[in-house]
């Protein structure tokens, strides 16, 4: 059975709660499963009797009353993400003996993490804490267990508030940790932390830090002598005929993608085209209509007659097409303007490239198109 979260707020805080459980709820598997508590309708839970800030006892003697209250058992965890002031400015808090977490909503974005929205280091603190209150059975032993001076672990104590970073870009469990972990506890449930705090640190660092890092398209041109892709800046593919036939021809039909079984209304267009690029590289041409042609086409031959034919040729020349871009652009987005891409059925490049033709093959058989 999953280890039931009670996770909650006041009503102030019910939007950040909102976003917070989100990413929480991402993480795949189900060790966690995570309960709201509400009083009515339009209420989350009632505020401490006391206002201003709050001692960490007089906010853990709340969130005692508030279990008592609501018949919450004992062995379920209790998390309280909370906007009030709470003395010692911590991030986070925990009672072991009554398992209630509470987790500090302010300043994350001012003060710790630029540019970069609370949710993250918030559910972060939430599962650090969660796994804590799991693995250990009081607040001495968890104490011994933290670092006092950081080592990029995520049991550092961080008592420069700013080094908080350094622990959620690095989700790392140091060897030390690691080791007492494994000795405590099941080690499927240890790699369930893992994972979920490596999902919410590249879910941090892809959407937020890197974004202004997204890959634009530089320019492609086609060249004859010999034949061959260049993208600027590069570097250069070369494509045997047939491949460079198929480029070519979704470089030409980049601003309406290609539905596989409508290419066949192209066949003429692109019997001449591949005609023209075979007879510039000095290979004989056919009389009939060439086979690669008719088979990119899904066509064949019954007698004089081409009828349809089903077959992968379309797919394995994309594959080998987008294998090349691949190698020579990498992993890291940029590939995906160039690559054949299939959207809903419909095949097609990036309509943000800047292609040119200096070969003169395009226009020259753009009397072919039907």
């Amino acid at each position: 059975m999953p280890f039931s979260i009670v996770l909650t707020a006041e009503n102030s805080d019910q939007g950040q709660l909102k976003e917070v459980k989100e990413v929480l709820e991402s993480i795949p598997g189900l060790y966690l499963e995570y309960n709201q508590k509400k009083e009515t309708k339009n209420h989350f839970i009632s505020a401490p009797k006391q206002e201003g800030t709050l001692t960490e006892p007089e906010f853990f003697g709340w969130m005692s009353q508030f279990r008592e209250d609501k018949k919450i058992q004992p062995e379920n965890i209790l998390v309280v993400l909370t906007s009030r002031g709470i003395s010692n400015n911590h991030f986070n808090g925990i009672d072991f003996e009554k398992r209630n977490i509470f987790v500090d909503l302010n300043n994350w974005e001012e003060n710790y993490l630029q540019g970069s929205p609370f949710k993250y280091p918030v559910a972060y603190h939430v599962l650090i804490s969660i796994l804590l209150v799991i693995y250990f059975e009081d607040l001495e032993s968890a104490k011994n267990a933290l670092h006092m001076i950081d080592k990029g672990c995520i049991l550092d104590f961080n008592s420069e508030k700013k080094n908080v970073l350094l622990k959620i870009l690095t989700a790392r469990i140091c060897p030390t940790c690691l080791d007492k972990f494994i000795e405590i506890n099941d080690t499927n449930l240890l790699g369930y932390f893992r994972s979920g705090l490596e999902k919410i640190r590249h879910d941090m660092v892809e959407g937020e830090y890197y974004r202004k890092l997204k890959p634009k398209p530089m320019k492609l041109t086609f060249e004859e002598y010999p034949f061959r892709f260049d993208f600027e800046g590069v570097g250069s593919i070369k494509l045997d005929p047939a491949h460079t036939l198929l480029y070519l021809y979704f470089l030409r039909k980049k601003e309406v993608p290609v539905y596989f079984p409508k290419i066949k209304n192209d066949v003429v267009y692109l019997d001449n085209l591949y005609r023209e690029i075979k007879r510039r590289n000095k290979i004989d041409k056919n009389q009939k209509m060439d086979q690669v042609v008719i088979k990119l086409c899904g066509l064949q031959y019954r007698g004089d007659e081409l009828v349809s034919w089903e077959n992968n040729a379309l797919n394995e020349r994309t594959s080998k097409i987008n294998t090349k871009i691949k190698k020579i652009l990498g992993t890291f987005g940029l590939q995906n303007h160039f690559q054949i891409q299939n959207n809903d059925g419909r095949h097609g490049v990036s309509n943000d490239i800047d292609f040119e033709d200096k070969s003169g093959l395009l226009k020259m058989c753009e009397r072919y198109l039907p």
